[in-house]
């Protein structure tokens, strides 16, 4: 079933987050508390929203997007932050999650949506599927984690 997330469903989106960077050998990147802190408030005020797809009960796939005026130029926007998937083998391939996103993106006015493309991660398969969703590659956002110890 593909259903808009609540308050309620978070620890399960929670885990399914945990799972997917433990996955990929990235424990270090997912921290649950923080997870739930920050999304009961995003949901609490419609900063954000999470589809989900579950099956029996579980959460199998959850995509979270953040909404925002874009700065230079005033449009309505919405960023995605997370699409988690299980090792199922439906994960992506119907679409359906993304389509209930798009529907719920659009109600809201949203005129603008940025979708990333996590590296090490489906990376061909995503972008495949963005790029026939109509979206074009406009960026690249490079990390760097400040808070490791520098060499002065």
């Amino acid at each position: 079933m593909i259903a808009l997330a609540t308050v309620d469903d978070l620890k399960q989106v929670a885990d399914l987050g945990k799972q997917f960077y433990l996955k990929l050998h990235q424990a270090d990147r997912f921290h649950f508390k923080a997870f739930l802190a920050a999304w009961t408030q995003y949901l609490a005020t419609g900063f954000g929203l999470i589809v989900k797809r579950t099956s029996d009960h579980e959460v199998k796939e959850a995509v979270g997007m953040l909404f925002y005026d874009d700065p230079n130029d005033g449009a309505k926007s919405a960023a995605n932050v997370f699409w988690y998937v299980s090792d199922d083998e439906s994960s992506l391939a119907s679409g359906l999650v993304y389509d209930r996103l798009e529907k719920e993106v659009r109600a809201r006015g949203t005129v603008r949506m940025f979708m990333s493309n996590l590296v090490g991660e489906r990376f061909e398969q995503v972008g495949n599927f963005l790029f026939h969703a109509g979206y074009v590659p406009v960026e690249s956002h490079h990390r760097k984690d400040l808070w490791l110890k520098q060499s002065l």
